[in-house]
Formats: structure tokens, sequence, C-alpha cells
């Protein structure tokens, strides 16, 4: 996602006197712009559009939201090779109809009459049911609500007409859930549980009394409150001196153990396609937003070791897309810690000089439009 206006780091989030939460207090704060830089969008807005004299035109839809800087540049190289994007925007959705869904599946845009061959969420399930109510106004916050819900069915409902979708076939979507597939692809997994209590929690996975633990949030990094405003709760270090003042979460939360490494692995999936980067330097989980210039990012090459415990993973994985992320220890040895299945790419594209990340998604693309 574009990294655009940042609200600040440090300040914690006023949860009212009787609630408190380790993950949210200080967290990287940034605005959604709502600006789509998207070349397919706006050639459709100047009514430049594919003819549509006989059959609809094969579309790729893409769920996401305006400041998906990702599919912008997306939709720019797939339009090099004439294949339609046609993005549905879960913060402006655009007027779109459905015209044909029993035995072929056609959308009316403006214009354009469509044929969808290929759904990706990307942010559809990342960001809340947005209401945009009437200030004091009980009947604008229903409408909003009533609004945004029924909008996010829609989506739904194209997503599931849709004869493909990335990732739809994913054996696993939680960490926890990929941490048990990686192991039993034979990799290592921190030692991990997930509590409310996190004293409690430490108790289970802590090795040594002076060992430091991590703790993660269950599900998506960003909160989103007020709508446009992301909150990030990235992994947070927790030390043993201050466990015990961190009382209860007001959600379930990862507590996991730390593990001492050399450097972090990120790893791209991308159809039959592994591209890597080694990250270095990283202070904090969320350095990649707030530390950039101390981060260093470079182009990697996987052992074959590494390369055939990966893509094990990959297969146990059943993923078209997908960025892993990795500690390698003193040791050479891999530690997994996460797949996402979203995985923005252009920061590491830019920071090590490269673009294989957005021509493999471009090739992946190609492909299923043809098959």
């Amino acid at each position: 996602m574009a990294q655009d206006v940042v609200l600040g780091h440090g300040t914690a989030l006023n949860l009212g006197t009787d609630m408190s939460s380790i993950m949210l207090s200080k967290p990287h704060r940034q605005i959604l712009k709502g600006t789509s830089l998207d070349f397919q969008e706006r050639m459709a807005e100047l009514g430049v559009v594919s003819p549509t004299h006989e059959d609809a035109t094969p579309c790729i839809v893409v769920a996401t939201v305006r400041d998906d800087m990702e599919i912008s540049a997306l939709s720019l190289g797939l339009a090099a090779q004439n294949i339609r994007l046609l993005r549905l925007n879960v913060d402006d959705l655009p007027d779109v109809d459905i015209v044909s869904y029993v035995e072929t599946f056609e959308l009316n845009h403006g214009a354009e009459a469509l044929r969808p061959v290929l759904f990706w969420a990307r942010y559809l399930f990342h960001h809340p049911q947005r209401a945009v109510p009437a200030p004091g106004s009980l009947g604008g916050e229903v409408l909003g609500t009533y609004i945004s819900q029924h909008n996010s069915a829609f989506i739904r409902t194209i997503e599931e007409l849709s004869p493909h979708r990335i990732n739809g076939d994913a054996s696993a979507t939680g960490r926890l859930a990929q941490q048990r597939l990686a192991a039993r692809s034979g990799l290592r997994v921190p030692d991990t549980t997930v509590t409310r209590d996190i004293s409690r929690g430490s108790h289970r996975v802590q090795a040594h009394n002076d060992a430091p633990l991590i703790g993660k949030v269950v599900g998506e990094h960003w909160v989103e409150h007020p709508p446009g405003v992301l909150n990030g709760t990235f992994p947070r270090v927790l030390e043993p001196s201050a466990l015990h003042r961190l009382g209860v979460e007001p959600a379930p939360l990862i507590v996991q153990e730390f593990v001492p490494h050399v450097f972090e692995l990120r790893v791209y999936a991308v159809g039959d396609d592994t591209i890597a980067y080694r990250v270095e330097g990283k202070p904090s989980a969320e350095a990649l937003w707030t530390d950039m210039d101390d981060v260093k990012v470079s182009v990697t090459s996987l052992s074959s070791a590494h390369a055939a415990a990966i893509g094990q993973l990959i297969r146990e994985l059943n993923i078209d897309f997908g960025a892993l992320d990795f500690l390698v220890t003193e040791a050479d040895e891999l530690v997994f810690l996460e797949v996402n299945l979203v995985g923005d790419w252009r920061y590491f594209e830019k920071a090590a000089d490269d673009s294989r990340v957005s021509d493999s998604v471009i090739n992946l693309i190609a492909k299923k439009v043809q098959t």
C-alpha cells in the first residue's frame, strides 16, 4: 500500500479508562489519501474502452483501495499487454452491473461489457465496513452502514461468480495454520501460544527467564479508525522485566519466542517463480514505514537447501501469490514466520533496484487469462 502521509509514531491511542492494549500503545499511523493513479481506471473515465461489438472483453477484477499503488502499477503493465483490469475500490465503488451470471458471467461498466476471468481480493477483507454517517444522525449512520455492508456483499458476489481466484485454493491463511504447514514441511517455527494474558503466555514459550518475547496480532496488522486512517499494530518486543506489568490484552494475542538471527528473508512466491530479498538493519517491525533509510534490502539467491525447503512449503500452501517471511540464524537455519497473501512488493523492488516481482505478477495474470 502507498506510504503517503504519516500522522505520527509514538503517540498512544486513547482507549478509555477501562481498556489498554500493548499493540495499540503508540501505533504507527498513516492516512489513506484516496488517490488512485490507475491508468486503466483513468482511461475508462475518459471513455477510452475496449470495443464491445460482439463478445464481452475478458478482464481481471481486483478488489482493493484507491491507494493501492501495487495495483496501479500492475494496471499499466497489463494495459501494455492489452489485458483489461477492472478495479473495485472498496472505498469508492464504481458503478458496475451484473448483467449475466447463470450460463455466462458478464458485467457492465459504463459502455463496456466485461467478462471476469480472474478475481483478486487484496484489501476487501483488510478494512472494516465503512460507514459515512451524517454527524449526529442515527439515520445517517444506519444508511452508511447499510451502503457499506451491501457494497461488500456485492464484491463478494463477483468473487464467487468469477471462474478463478488468486489464492482461491490456499491451504492456510492464518499465521498458526501456516506455521503448522511449515513445521510439517521440516522448517523450524518459533515456539508460539495465543492468549489474552501475556504473563501467562510468556511462561509457556519462554525458554530462559531473561529472554525477550514477541507479541503479534492474530489477524491483520492494520486497524482502520477513523475511516481513512490506518493504525499499524506491528510485532512488538516484550522485555522480560516488563511482562508482569502488561496485564491482559482486550483481544487474543500471539506470544512467541524471540529467535536470534543474522538477517531476515522476504521471499515472493508468484506462480512458479520465487524471488528473494535479504533484509538487514531493521530496528523494528514497523521500520519499513518509519525508518526506511536505515533498512537495507538487497537481491539474494537461495541456497539449494533453502530453495528446496521453501519450495516444499509453497506447494503445501497451494498459493498463486504470497510474501513469505523468514529469519536466518547464524547457523544458516531458516525460521518461518508467516505468509502475507497480499504482500506489497514495490518497496522491496525500489529498495533493491529490482522489478522481478512486478514482472512475475504480470506474467502470472497473463497466463491465467490465456488458459
